[in-house]
C-alpha cells in the first residue's frame, strides 16, 4: 500500500474544503493508495509529465505524482479544473 503525502499548498487547499468534500477526496485517495495505476478511479496520466497523474472529482482535480521507489503518492495540487493546470 502506498503512503499519501500532501504538498503544503495542497494541504492548505484540502483543509479549507467542506468536510463532505474532504471525505470524498479521502475515499478516492484511499483507493489510489491501494493501486495508484487504476483506471476506474477517473485517474489519468498527465501529458508531457512522467509519473504525474490527475484525479477527477466532479469539477475538481487532484494532481499527484507516484514515487514507486518510496511507495508514495505525493499530492501536488488540488483545485478547480479551470485553475489547477496553470
Amino acid at each position: 500500500m502506498y503512503e499519501i503525502e500532501f504538498s503544503v499548498k495542497a494541504a492548505k487547499t484540502y483543509l479549507n474544503l467542506p468536510k463532505k468534500f474532504r471525505e470524498k477526496i479521502d475515499k478516492k485517495l484511499n483507493l489510489l493508495a491501494e493501486n495508484p495505476y487504476t483506471k476506474y478511479n477517473n485517474a489519468k496520466p498527465l501529458k508531457g509529465v512522467s509519473s504525474c497523474y490527475r484525479l477527477r472529482i466532479g469539477d475538481w482535480r487532484i494532481i499527484y505524482e507516484v514515487i514507486n521507489s518510496k511507495l508514495k503518492i505525493y499530492v501536488i495540487k488540488i483545485g478547480l479544473r479551470k485553475e489547477v493546470y496553470k
